[in-house]
C-alpha cells in the first residue's frame, strides 16, 4: 500500500500503473476495518476531490457513504 501512494504522491505515475496504485487504495480502504483501512478511505475521498478524473481509472463510483 505504501508503494501505491509513493507512485501517486511522488512519482506522478499516469495510465495503468495510476489506475492500479488507485485499485489497490481503494481495496484496503473498503476491505480493512482497522485503523488503516480508516486512513485509506480518508485519503482516498481527499485524493478523488483533488483528483476528480481519477474516478474514471476505479471501476465503480464511490459512494459507500464514505
Amino acid at each position: 500500500i505504501w508503494a501505491a501512494h509513493h507512485m501517486l504522491e511522488v512519482m506522478h505515475y499516469e495510465g495503468e500503473q495510476r489506475a492500479a496504485a488507485l485499485r489497490e487504495i481503494r481495496c484496503v480502504a473498503e476491505q480493512d476495518a482497522s485503523a488503516q483501512g480508516l486512513g485509506n478511505r480518508m485519503w482516498l475521498r481527499e485524493w478523488l476531490k483533488a483528483h476528480p478524473e481519477d474516478e474514471r481509472l476505479i471501476a465503480t463510483p464511490l459512494s459507500r457513504g464514505w
